[in-house]
């Protein structure tokens, strides 16, 4: 039996049925696609594009057949390596999921001697003069013809030098470079540590080279008056000083010291001193509360009048490996450093002396 006949009368029957399951399936593999790109492909990564579409928009078969059919390189808008990472976490079968790098750093926090004063100078030590206590008295009303009064003056000069305050830590490389906020962290923790000690130096400093005189030498006694609490004594010295001739200012107690005065009480748990802090507002002082000021005391100067800082650098950070071995250990080093003086113009308007402790307060009673 010819079998010719029969192939072609069912090819001519049955063929166009074929090319339409042909089409057919391929439409059901490209919706396949599409629906697949819906669902898998992050947001912001042209989701509803079939894997192939984005290829094909890439222009990365041009570039094959024009260039070298070996090896062909392009970038396709389609997040594949966050999608194996999100769902393989397992270091080692697959791919590790990277951490979640958190380093938490030190706040910025007052301090003393960013509260005064400050002026730039580009010289290693300043050329100033120091004031009679109280500064120039003798003044009076004249009649007309007579003789004028001198003046109870006296200046002296003083050379104050510029001092450097520094220091430095080590880490490796590779801690540095993979981790950016290990390098936050350790900015800020170096810098604030670095504030600390000029604190240091501006209030205890022994003006022994290569130190500072701080304001615990070179301020004027306090005397309290008798009866006062810790707070009246901070307002009655800032009342001092600006009767004085200061324009502003800067009061430093311990930071036990400061919670203990601004927490004081009447015997009944009722707090006393809130019209006390708008009052030190009002008359231009700030209280600074400072771990550098010795507990049980007080520093309190105007500024810029009776002490100022001479800015020469304020805080400067560097990393380097150029120190000793560093290059052979794979270590940075990370050095900060400031350079400043304290000038003490007129000690008359810095004070130093004992805060008293306050006791619960009795309450009064008024008599009608």
């Amino acid at each position: 039996m010819d079998m010719t006949e029969i192939k072609k009368a069912l090819t001519e029957t049955f063929g166009p049925y074929n090319d339409r399951l042909q089409k057919l399936e391929t439409n059901v593999i490209d919706l396949g696609q599409k629906l697949a790109g819906r669902t898998d492909v992050p947001a912001g990564h042209g989701g509803g594009e079939s894997l192939g579409t984005l290829v094909t928009k890439s222009e990365m078969l041009d570039r094959w057949k024009s260039g070298d059919g070996r090896v062909v390189r392009t970038e396709v808008p389609y997040d594949l390596k966050a999608a194996i990472l999100s769902n393989v976490g397992d270091p080692a079968a697959g791919f590790p999921v990277p951490p979640d790098v958190q380093v938490s750093g030190s706040l910025a926090v007052p301090r003393f001697w960013r509260a005064l004063y400050s002026r730039a100078t580009s010289a290693n030590a300043i050329e100033t003069v120091t004031a009679t206590p109280g500064g120039a008295t003798g003044a009076d009303a004249v009649a007309e013809g007579v003789l004028k009064p001198e003046a109870s003056l006296s200046y002296g000069p003083a050379t104050v030098p510029v001092v450097t305050v520094a220091y430095w830590a080590l880490c490796s490389r590779q801690l540095m470079e993979d981790s950016a906020a290990f390098g936050m962290y350790l900015d800020g923790e170096m810098r604030n540590g670095l504030d600390t000690k000029i604190d240091d130096e501006v209030i205890n400093g022994s003006g022994v080279a290569p130190h500072m005189e701080g304001l615990v030498g070179a301020s004027t006694p306090w005397v309290p008056a008798g009866g006062s609490i810790g707070f009246d004594q901070l307002i009655s010295a800032a009342v001092t000083l600006r009767a004085n001739g200061a324009s502003k200012v800067v009061i430093g107690t311990s930071i036990a010291d400061y919670l203990a005065t601004m927490l004081v009480k009447t015997s009944t748990g009722e707090y006393v001193i809130s019209p006390g802090a708008n009052l030190l507002a009002m008359i231009g002082a700030t209280i600074v509360p400072c771990s550098a000021v010795p507990a049980g005391n007080f520093v309190a100067c105007g500024t810029p009048e009776g002490c100022y800082i001479a800015l020469r650098n304020d805080i400067v950070v560097e990393v380097s490996r150029e120190d000793m071995d560093n290059f052979r250990k794979n270590l940075v080093t990370t050095l900060v450093e400031a350079r400043m003086a304290l000038v003490v113009q007129r000690s008359s308007l810095c004070l130093y002396g004992p805060l008293v402790s306050t006791a619960p307060l009795g309450t009064t009673s008024k008599s009608v």
